[in-house]
């Protein structure tokens, strides 16, 4: 994998309630990852939606999730994708789902849907590639994310 152009948060600390995934993440270029680091715990693959409304919060300034090709790692080690089919309020959502994780108690987020957008690749770079070169791959109505160089 290359070295991300963002420091992956690492979202994989033992307190984290059981109901959440445990993951880490970052920034490659065009590409946002999400790799499973849990073991006991819910998997990334089923808590995404709640992930990526947790992380958005850090994204760069005047980035939102859909200006990324976002790939994510599940916990058998398959790389697949995720195109974003409703994007709200993610920043309110966000506050509810902290309060929510402060009280232990699950938390579902309303205004982020998405589907799933399989590409089942083994490797990083293959993943990569085999969703920037997909023509079908896009979030809702909006553009294709930024170019993302291959080289």
């Amino acid at each position: 994998m290359k070295q991300p152009d963002v420091a992956p948060t690492n979202t994989n600390d033992p307190r984290r309630p059981g109901f959440r995934a445990r993951f880490t993440w970052g920034i490659d270029g065009s590409i946002l990852w999400l790799k499973d680091e849990g073991t006991e715990c819910r998997s990334l693959t089923n808590d995404i939606e709640n992930c990526l409304v947790e992380l958005s919060g850090d994204l760069p300034a005047q980035t939102q999730l859909t200006h990324y090709h976002i790939i994510y790692r599940d916990s058998e080690g398959t790389w697949d994708a995720i195109a974003i089919t409703q994007l709200g309020d993610v920043s309110s959502e966000r506050e509810r789902l902290q309060s929510f994780n402060q009280r232990n108690v699950a938390y579902g987020v309303q205004h982020l849907k998405f589907r799933f957008f399989p590409i089942s690749q083994e490797s990083y770079d293959e993943a990569v590639t085999s969703v920037v070169r997909n023509r079908m791959y896009r979030h809702f109505h909006l553009p294709f994310p930024q170019n993302h160089n291959l080289n």
